[in-house]
């Protein structure tokens, strides 16, 4: 192993972190602390850290993310924007001096998730963005992530919406339905996988360079499988 005991930190970003590698980090070095952090690509950075010297036997599943930074605030809301109690999973929204100000040139999609902040009076704190993602309060006031209220996932760190790849195999002439899903192997690595219905013969590799022409290399789905319905 590298000789890491001069660090300070380990951050770790970009995805949810497993409790294992939590346990694993912490096995080979113990004086090193780690620091989750999260935060959406419409905030600038991160909006939520949790540093921690050791991993708590109550985990389980993934570290959690934390409390907001200073000039950040988290609200964790129900559908109709009310504030849910601890311990129940709602939609996470986010506010503060961190918020973007919205999609270039997209004023449709920047109505639908940066919305006027009903939890302060405040110019200062006045939009409320809307992450898409699932968060609970834990009991000590952390931030425990639940995963995506939508369809798009993230694989190494990049955003991917499995319903745009959905989008393009229903262009190939080749395929009649398709499903794309998202899949982790036993050392947590997550990867892609297209369950075809096929409008012929089924070819793998014709469906696969179709979508390459199409999609960058990340979105192209390394495993097919055909099915009958």
């Amino acid at each position: 192993l590298p000789d890491l005991r001069a660090f300070r930190y380990l951050m770790m970003n970009g995805e949810a972190l497993p409790v294992e590698y939590c346990k694993k980090w912490f096995d080979y070095y113990p004086s090193v602390s780690m620091a989750n952090v999260y935060g959406p690509t419409e905030c600038s950075d991160d909006i939520t850290h949790h540093i921690f010297e050791s991993c708590l036997q109550n985990w389980t599943g993934y570290v959690p993310i934390g409390k907001p930074i200073q000039n950040m605030n988290i609200y964790i809301l129900d559908k109709n924007l009310h504030l849910v109690p601890k311990g129940v999973t709602g939609d996470l929204y986010t506010s503060g001096a961190g918020v973007g100000k919205g999609y270039l040139n997209d004023d449709q999609k920047t109505k639908q998730v940066f919305i006027t902040n009903p939890y302060s009076s405040s110019a200062d704190d006045k939009v409320l963005y809307k992450t898409g993602d699932l968060a609970k309060w834990l009991a000590d006031g952390t931030l425990d992530f639940a995963g995506r209220a939508d369809e798009q996932v993230k694989i190494r760190g990049i955003r991917i919406e499995l319903g745009e790849i959905e989008t393009e195999l229903a262009k190939s002439p080749l395929v009649k339905h398709n499903r794309i899903v998202i899949k982790e192997d036993a050392n947590k690595s997550k990867f892609l996988v297209a369950y075809i219905v096929p409008n012929a013969e089924f070819n793998k590799e014709s469906i696969q360079d179709f979508l390459k022409e199409r999609l960058p290399n990340y979105m192209v789905p390394g495993f097919y499988v055909a099915l009958d319905e």
